[in-house]
C-alpha cells in the first residue's frame, strides 16, 4: 500500500480563502458556501496526485473549477507533504513573499 500525501495550510490560504468566500457571500447568498465547496474538491485533487507542473519557484498551481481563482502550492516528495501556500484571484500578483 503507498503512503498517501499530508496536507498543511499557511496562514496566507486560510485568510484568502475567507476573504474570498466572505466576498461571494456579498455578492449571493449562498455562493461563499458553493466557492468553499469548489475549492475542497480541488484539494481532494490535489491531495491524490500533488505533482502538477511548477509554475514558478517550486510552486505548482491548480485552478478551482468555475471560479477564477488559483491554488499555489508546494510539494515535499521525501516527506509526502503538500503545503498549500495561498488561493489567489487570476488577475491579482503572485508575489508570495507578502
Amino acid at each position: 500500500m503507498s503512503r498517501q500525501f499530508s496536507i498543511a495550510f499557511d496562514a496566507r490560504f486560510v485568510k484568502d480563502l475567507k476573504e474570498a468566500r466572505a466576498w461571494y457571500d456579498q455578492q449571493t447568498e449562498g455562493l461563499g458556501e458553493k466557492f468553499y465547496k469548489a475549492v475542497a474538491e480541488s484539494l481532494i485533487i490535489i491531495k491524490r496526485n500533488p505533482l502538477f507542473q511548477i509554475r514558478y519557484d517550486d510552486v505548482r498551481c491548480y485552478a478551482v473549477k468555475k471560479y477564477p481563482y488559483l491554488i499555489h502550492f508546494t510539494v515535499d516528495e521525501t516527506e509526502m507533504k503538500i503545503i498549500v501556500r495561498a488561493i489567489i484571484h487570476t488577475s491579482r500578483n503572485t508575489n508570495l513573499q507578502g
